[in-house]
């Protein structure tokens, strides 16, 4: 993987603040490792984002856009429409089933809210984070 000038000073800076911590060399190093696991997973998304943008590919709300408030972190299962695999067949029942209201409750970034709001139209889709 080849890094930009501006990811690799983010890199550098982010391996700088894990190895700062005043603790045993074996925390470091898990601290590097799992530093170094978020970066990756933050540059694979934004990789794929300009690939196909921010649509989700598969799954139950294929085609949905996400906005830049869900574009944060390791996003890359969503956009690749895996993220939660097990609960897919759960969305595909509901989505079938007509209901009056769907609650989400803890719904975060509204992934879920939002998806189900698409995929049932005539639904009144509630979401409280």
């Amino acid at each position: 993987m080849n890094f930009t000038p501006q990811q690799s000073a983010i890199l550098l800076d982010e391996a700088r603040k894990a190895l700062a911590h005043d603790e045993p060399h074996t925390m470091k190093a898990q601290r590097l490792t799992n530093t170094l696991f978020i970066l990756r997973a933050q540059m694979l998304a934004h990789g794929m984002r300009q690939s196909f943008g921010a649509v989700v590919q598969n799954g139950p709300f294929k085609g949905m856009k996400l906005t830049p408030g869900a574009m944060l972190g390791g996003y890359a299962p969503i956009l690749l429409g895996t993220y939660e695999h097990e609960l897919h067949a759960t969305f595909e029942r509901m989505a079938a089933h007509p209901f009056g209201r769907v609650l989400n409750i803890g719904c975060s970034f509204g992934y879920y809210a939002v998806g189900l709001a698409l995929r049932m139209p005539n639904v009144t889709v509630h979401a409280f984070d």
